[in-house]
């Protein structure tokens, strides 16, 4: 129940699909457990007619219980390439970016496999002033903007081989709230040019 409710509930991040679905698996290993032997007591009882009924409920059961393990197994590939980056490199720099006051850190997650990004989702009160703060405090922290538009609801800077991206989210009026992602992302050297001769 504790799961369902997490559910409904969108500001808890958490693998709360999977423990609804491990919880469905488990209800369905007993119930299957319980129904064969019921089938097996009513067989030797020689009720043949009640006996196949239940053998049936442990087969429904058996497909409920099947489907959540596929649930759970899919749960699991998916859920290691979502979030199967390296973040040794780039865990250390989110931790040192300053953070607007009042921000309150919803979630932090690893980028997808076969990346080193980070990815950390925050709430503030006031979202119009995220933008300001970044572009004021991350210069001063020797990040260089790469934005074309400075102030806007995405903003881009980079500091040697990493990048942060602040995305703010503009998509209904009561929004509040924002993403930083840092990435490495080393600059493509440039190839020796020919020379004449």
């Amino acid at each position: 129940m504790f799961a369902v409710a997490e559910l409904l509930n969108s500001d808890t991040a958490g693998p709360w699909l999977e423990l609804a679905a491990t919880a469905l698996l488990g209800l369905a290993l007993l119930t299957g457990a319980l129904f064969i032997r019921t089938a097996l007591v009513r067989r030797r009882e020689r009720v043949p007619r009640r006996a196949w009924g239940w053998a049936a409920a442990a087969g429904g059961s058996a497909l409920v219980g099947l489907a959540a393990a596929l649930f759970l197994a899919t749960s699991l590939q998916v859920g290691s390439t979502l979030t199967g980056a390296d973040v040794r490199e780039t865990r250390p720099i989110l931790d040192s970016l300053p953070v607007p006051p009042h921000a309150r850190l919803v979630r932090e997650h690893p980028g997808l496999a076969g990346s080193e990004s980070i990815v950390a989702d925050y709430r503030v009160p006031d979202l119009s002033q995220v933008a300001g703060f970044y572009t004021q405090a991350l210069p001063k922290l020797g990040w260089s903007s790469e934005d074309a538009n400075p102030g806007g609801a995405l903003l881009r800077y980079r500091k040697g081989d990493f990048v942060v991206i602040v995305l703010i989210d503009q998509s209904a009026p009561p929004a509040t709230d924002f993403t930083v992602t840092v990435d490495h992302a080393p600059v493509p050297s440039s190839a020796p040019s020919a020379s004449p001769g």
